[in-house]
């Protein structure tokens, strides 16, 4: 296959550029609407106003240079011939398909276009997908081609031509490059110490990525060297003569698999802690007939995996008893060695969509499953039931419910007589699998099964025993009476919806972030007109396990026995007796503090002044170190000038013991969450749990980061700058220092130094700005900023 390729591509040169486009390059020339420069030597285009803003090197482009010398540039024509090694500095942020010493004069054109046509874009999405399959739902809304057509080389005295091309391919927030080749006879002008009749030797093209920063590039192997002569024949995604990369963020990605890789991704990157979702890897070649995959995901026993194709592994997930991120361990070797790690988030049932789905009909007692019938691929499947034991924390195949039926992808179960009596189990679950004896999951290992979860329920207790397991649940329950007064003490419901979407420690009906320390946590319900409900059906309640610890455990602590008392028997009164509704008795507003404009501070004693410092500061320590919050200031730039102020750009939280949690600006996607450094992707999973906080980023300009010690942040991106609003609990007045002010009460003191000193509020700005803010500014040992490199 591979000879074939390279044969096909030294006899795509001496064809015509039409028939040469159908193959490996995309279609180039007039006839497809090219636009070609005129033969030159170190010349180019003029400037290319492109309608389309593109992300590279995480800076958005809205114009762009194609230089004959084999280069695409974004801040200015380059006219140089011979290629310096990366990485440069001076602006020069190029995309070089071949850097060389190209003279048209001597033979060759340059040409280049734009394109939204639906085959062009259908064909990149194609092509980019089959090279990142972690990048299943890209798909490209605009391409841009650049095609160098059997060019010569400066002092040639010979027929030696190059042809190649650089395919630009984006949907407005990913982008990526394809480099295509043709036959590529030369790597080397005269001037830049080549043989005029061999084209070779010298300083030899250079081929890659710079970011015009001094720091930031990526070289295909072998540029600057003769090997670049071959290009050709090489490839990073299994085709000769075509390398894909990644290019919209800080750092170049390539595409395809790569036999040396030792890190991987995967696809999707979360899934529901019931299990059953395929995780797709790639990374690393799996090309070779001794690879054994093997998953393990947290603490779990490893699974096993198999083959798609060279550049993807599946591994299905386990059950899963905890929700939040989680290591997962990869091994090709059959689980002698786990060479490969990355992260899988494991999330509440009620926050992932599920490929199945169930609903429940209480008139003629059934439940419809519903799935695409291509998601379990044999013709006939099984429905099973599963019950999960709260005191094994294991899932236990309970009955199969239907044996050998169609796969039309629409089952229903009747529920009229009950399914089985379990007095333990209380937390139920329905499961689609192929049919025993009827092959295999799509793409599983022989042995494998992968269990759909249609979703949880309680239908294990027949409903004729349901008021009996109420009862009983209502007597177990008089065992726990202290929950519900210690929730009442340190988490009452706000009184009012209005104070409740204030309070980013609280989700909204809102449930509290925080639970107490045995555990518990808070719902609270409100009328149309914001006030707190405290009687009918639709009333809070409280949460004796809250719902993030573990999800399960407080599914069946708290929903099913609503389940079992007010929707499978008349006995309501028992559950609201034993959850009744907090009445919001001793609820506290969390002290709100604020930042905004070029910067404008509020304190938490609401003492109002301006900083414009420059650099990283303490924007608040609470308790001691117990919270953290660190601030970068950044000069303001209004339509490329920079302006005489200062403004937010960046966030960085820590509350021991937790990760480090970093909000920054994106001028490509607008806001970034980093955890740990790690860039967090909020378009699917739009609440994600880390360690001591929960994100939520809903909209793309908006992040709500609530804290489990109460604390509740909402960053908000406005004009190139951030907003922060901060809300922190009553037990931390009396112990906060930082831009944000000493919490006491007393706005005079708001302005105290590190070292105790006061400068008085009523000083002048530049007073405060040398005597206050100055002297909070970070020193590298204190500083836990992430720094992701831009250009």
């Amino acid at each position: 296959m591979e000879s074939t390729l390279v044969i096909t591509i030294t006899i795509i040169a001496t064809f015509s550029a039409s028939q040469e486009s159908n193959s490996l390059l995309y279609p180039f020339g007039q006839a497809e609407g090219d636009t070609l420069n005129g033969r030159n030597d170190d010349g180019g285009s003029p400037r290319i106003s492109i309608s389309f803003s593109l992300p590279y090197f995480d800076r958005l482009h809205d114009s762009l240079w194609v230089n004959t010398n084999g280069v695409i540039s974004f801040l200015g024509q380059i006219r140089q011939f011979t290629p310096d090694s990366f990485p440069l500095g001076d602006g020069r942020r190029l995309i070089t398909p071949f850097w060389g010493d190209v003279d048209t004069r001597n033979g060759g054109d340059v040409m280049y276009r734009e394109t939204t046509d639906t085959s062009i874009l259908e064909r990149a999405t194609s092509d980019i997908t089959s090279a990142f399959p972690d990048q299943p739902n890209f798909r490209a809304s605009w391409v841009f081609v650049a095609t160098w057509h059997e060019v010569a080389y400066y002092g040639s005295r010979s027929n030696k031509r190059n042809t190649f091309q650089a395919v630009l391919v984006s949907n407005g927030r990913q982008s990526f490059t394809v480099f295509n080749y043709g036959d590529i006879t030369w790597t080397t002008g005269t001037a830049s110490g080549g043989n005029s009749y061999t084209g070779l030797g010298g300083t030899p093209a250079q081929v890659g990525f710079n970011a015009g920063n001094g720091m930031q590039y990526f070289s295909v192997p072998g540029s600057q060297t003769h090997a670049i002569v071959d290009v050709e024949t090489t490839s990073n995604v299994n085709i000769p003569g075509r390398w894909v990369f990644r290019i919209d963020s800080a750092v170049i990605q390539d595409g395809g698999c790569n036999a040396e890789a030792r890190t991987i991704s995967i696809t999707p990157f979360f899934g529901t802690m019931l299990g059953g979702t395929k995780v797709k890897i790639s990374g690393p070649c799996f090309d070779g007939q001794d690879v054994d995959i093997r998953c393990q995901f947290g603490t779990k026993d490893p699974v096993p995996g198999c083959i798609a194709d060279d550049n993807t592994a599946v591994c299905i997930s386990p059950f899963l008893s905890d929700s939040g991120r989680m290591p997962l361990f990869v091994s090709t070797d059959g689980g002698d060695t786990y060479k490969y790690t990355t992260i899988y988030t494991s999330a509440d049932p009620d926050r992932v969509l599920t490929e199945v789905t169930a609903t429940e009909n209480d008139e003629d007692e059934t439940i419809t499953i519903e799935c695409q019938p291509s998601t379990v691929d044999p013709n006939t499947v099984d429905v099973y039931l599963h019950g999960f034991d709260e005191k094994t924390e294991t899932w236990g195949t309970i009955a199969k419910l239907a044996s050998n039926v169609s796969n039309t992808g629409n089952y229903t179960i009747s529920t009229a007589d009950g399914w089985i009596p379990v007095t333990v189990v209380k937390t139920g679950a329905l499961s689609v699998a192929p049919a025993a004896g009827n092959g295999e999951a799509r793409l599983l290992p022989a042995g494998a099964n992968r269990l759909l979860y249609a979703g949880i329920g309680t239908h294990l207790a027949v409903r004729a025993t349901a008021a009996i397991l109420c009862d009983s649940w209502h007597k177990d329950e008089s065992l726990f009476p202290e929950f519900l007064e210690e929730l009442s003490r340190d988490i009452p419901c706000p009184t009012n919806l209005n104070q409740a979407r204030r309070d980013t420690g609280a989700h909204h009906c809102v449930r509290s972030i925080e639970s107490t320390f045995q555990g518990a946590g808070q719902q609270c319900c409100y009328n149309r007109d914001g006030s707190l409900l405290l009687d009918g059906p639709g009333r809070g309640t409280p949460d004796r396990i809250h719902s993030a610890d573990p999800w399960l455990g407080h599914f069946a602590a708290d929903v099913a026995p609503y389940f079992l008392c007010c929707k499978m028997s008349n006995k309501c009164d028992k559950y609201f007796e034993r959850r009744p509704a907090n009445d919001g008795t001793g609820y506290v507003f969390p002290r709100p503090a604020t930042t905004f404009g070029d910067p404008h501070f509020i304190t938490l004693d609401g003492a109002s002044y301006t900083f414009n410092g420059h650099g990283e500061f303490v924007l608040l320590n609470a308790n001691e170190g117990e919270f953290r919050a660190q601030v970068r200031m950044e000069q303001l730039v209004n339509d490329g000038s920079a302006v005489n102020a200062t403004v937010f750009t960046a966030l960085a939280m820590r509350q021991n013991p937790s990760e480090t949690v970093q909000v920054q600006l994106s001028e490509v996607r607008t806001m970034d969450v980093l955890v740990d450094g790690q860039l967090m992707d909020f378009q699917e999973l739009t609440v994600q749990e880390f360690t001591g906080f929960v994100v939520t980023v809903e909209d793309a300009a908006e992040a709500q980061i609530s804290f489990n010690s109460g604390i509740g942040v909402t960053v908000s991106a406005q004009e190139d700058m951030l907003s922060i609003a901060m809300n922190l609990p009553l037990r931390l007045r009396g112990n906060t220092v930082g831009l944000l002010g000493k919490w006491n009460e007393d706005p005079t003191d708001d302005l105290t130094r590190p070292d105790g000193t006061v400068v008085p509020a009523n000083s002048s700005m530049r007073d405060i700005h040398n005597r206050f803010g100055l002297p909070c500014e970070l020193t590298s040992h204190y500083a836990f900023f992430f720094h992701l490199c831009s250009c």
